[in-house]
């Protein structure tokens, strides 16, 4: 379906307000082109010498059928303002939706700019074109067919003088088209790619700091606001160019209607009246002409806004329910991985051939060297990611036939990067329990060793952490996550690397609630650090992609494979300590 044709449909949703401007458009246009006939009256009531009376008559009519053209103006107005707010409201919403329901995938091959460009430059593009000019130029097309039936009317010979040069004002709209549409989609592009810079410097600022590059971000960033700039400079131009050119064809057209005009007049063949009415007429056009160069430069901008907005709604989510899938709610928690493999990319799996089955209960650690493929084996659990091949079990029901809603609340996550809204205390901790009371709030950051720390701030639970989280420190952030996790109450947990970035003692709180938190949970650890491997029943050592040993900690270090090579800095360290405490 064409964009055009998906954006009737958005207005179609509120078929009165379209009726009503319909209407309000109708009558302006119906009682404006009065005016040109009550002045023909006049006129020839004046060039006659006949009664006064006519003369006063047609101009109280005049006064009268402006002020209606006024309620009418005001009517289609004011309902496109409405209408159009009412029908952005609804593509602004269905875009954020479907973001909502993207794949993990769809945000890996789009930056956050460029999308953030999309939802606020490409849809606010949309709201201006039709709220302002999507009226404009529908009065405009009525007023033009208005035109030539009152022209037919009031003599056929003034037609063709009357709108002999229209065709060459239609034709300067499509030359226009044709000229500003590669440069309007330049500027969408360019606004998205300085959006995605600009987010990208804001959320990096802490790096850029610390590694005294203001300088050549600041210049990276001249340049692209100079082709932003640039860009739209040529659209300027083109539009300057145009914008005087529709008046002047209006003022040649006038010429010609006087000038033929005048010599039918001549010969008898029109009145002194028509001529006046058919001049009046083109007045009426005027204002008009005047703006559509404008008007259409803001319709093309919104539909290349229109392309964007429509391309990310429709990219459809690789991840979504099958029409079997089922929902599941009591679980045991057992996994199984059955020769299961991965790749982003075709040719270059990151996953190959991982089988192993984790009993309902057990705490599974995931260890391996950076890249070995820890972090994606746990996302394909919750379906972030789909398996390539091979299938992903949880108490022996395939993962891709549970609903997808479904499967996200059996399992809790705590990942490395802690992520905080800008809300209070309590609301990032009732996130994903939405009903909670403080009690449930309370009882949870109390298990997760945060009820100390949140307590001691002046508000309380009410606290409002900054943006990301970041007027908190990182074990705190922790903390409140691993509170979050808990009061989910899921009977899978995974623990991604989250006591990676915190120092000793805090790690030491963080695993003490982890401890708590595993009681008959199903739990996978991923981490580097031995004093968190030791929380878990068994232990899985990826390595490339493969999954090259599991078993308990006692069992590989009795190997003497790679697990005792990953950790074999660790374990000197501990017998070290343990020989000096002795």
């Amino acid at each position: 379906m064409s964009k055009a044709l998906r954006f009737i449909r958005y207005l179609l949703r509120y078929k009165l307000g379209v009726i009503a401007i319909a209407a309000g458009i109708a009558v302006t246009v119906y009682t404006r082109l009065l005016v040109p006939i009550f002045i023909n009256v006049i006129t020839v009531d004046i060039a006659s010498r006949a009664s006064l009376g006519t003369t006063l008559v047609y101009s109280l009519a005049i006064i009268g059928v402006t002020a209606i053209s006024g309620v009418g103006q005001f009517t289609y107005s004011y309902l496109t303002q409405t209408t159009g707010n009412r029908v952005i409201y609804d593509i602004r919403q269905d875009l954020f939706r479907s973001m909502q329901s993207k794949s993990f995938s769809f945000y890996d091959k789009n930056q956050v700019g460029d999308l953030i460009a999309r939802a606020t430059g490409d849809v606010e593009a949309v709201r201006r074109f039709v709220t302002q000019s999507m009226g404009q130029l529908l009065f405009t097309a009525a007023l033009m067919v208005g035109v030539v039936i009152e022209l037919v009317e009031l003599n056929p010979l003034l037609l063709l003088p009357g709108i002999g040069l229209m065709p060459l004002v239609v034709l300067t709209g499509y030359l226009f088209d044709r000229q500003q549409s590669p440069n309007w989609k330049q500027v969408r592009d360019q606004y998205a790619v300085m959006n995605t810079v600009i987010e990208e410097n804001l959320t990096g600022m802490r790096v850029v700091r610390a590694f005294t590059r203001e300088d050549y971000e600041v210049k990276k960033f001249d340049a692209i606001n100079r082709r932003y700039y640039d860009t739209n400079i040529a659209v300027a131009r083109t539009r300057a160019f145009f914008i005087p050119f529709m008046p002047l064809l209006i003022g040649l057209n006038i010429a010609v209607l006087f000038y033929f005009g005048g010599i039918f007049v001549m010969r008898g063949l029109v009145s002194i009246g028509d001529l006046v009415e058919a001049y009046s007429i083109l007045v009426i056009i005027t204002p008009n002409a005047r703006f559509l160069g404008l008007t259409l430069s803001q319709a093309l901008n919104a539909s290349w806004g229109l392309d964007r907005i429509f391309t990310t709604i429709d990219t459809a989510s690789e991840i979504r329910d099958s029409p079997d899938a089922v929902e599941m709610k009591d679980i045991k928690g057992e996994i199984a991985f059955e020769n299961v493999g991965f790749a982003y990319e075709k040719g270059k799996p990151l996953l190959k051939g991982v089988s192993i089955f984790i009993h309902a209960g057990e705490t599974i650690a995931i260890v391996g060297k950076t890249g070995s493929g820890k972090s994606t084996f746990v996302n394909l659990i919750p379906r972030f990611y789909d398996a390539t091949s091979g299938r992903i079990t949880i108490d022996g029901v395939d993962v891709k036939k549970i609903k997808i809603q479904s499967l996200r609340k059996l399992i809790g996550i705590v990942s490395q990067e802690t992520f905080l809204f800008s809300r209070s205390i309590r609301d990032n901790i009732a996130f994903g329990m939405r009903d909670a009371t403080l009690d449930d709030v309370v009882r949870a950051a109390g298990v997760a060793r945060a009820d100390e720390f949140i307590r001691a701030f002046p508000k309380g639970y009410d606290t409002v952490v900054g943006e990301r989280g970041n007027t908190l420190s990182g074990g705190q952030k922790q903390r409140v996550a691993i509170a979050r996790a808990l009061l989910f109450n899921p009977r899978i947990l995974i623990f991604d690397d989250s006591t990676s970035s915190v120092d000793v003692e805090t790690e030491h709180e963080i695993q003490e609630a982890m401890r708590t938190m595993l009681e008959d949970r199903t739990t996978l650890l991923i981490t580097q650090r031995l004093s968190t491997v030791r929380l878990a029943d068994k232990i899985a050592v990826f390595d490339r992609g493969e999954l090259v040993e599991f078993g308990t900690q006692s069992e590989l270090i009795r190997k003497g494979g790679a697990f005792s090579q990953i950790f074999g800095a660790q374990f000197s360290s501990a017998r070290q300590t343990a020989r000096s405490g002795d």
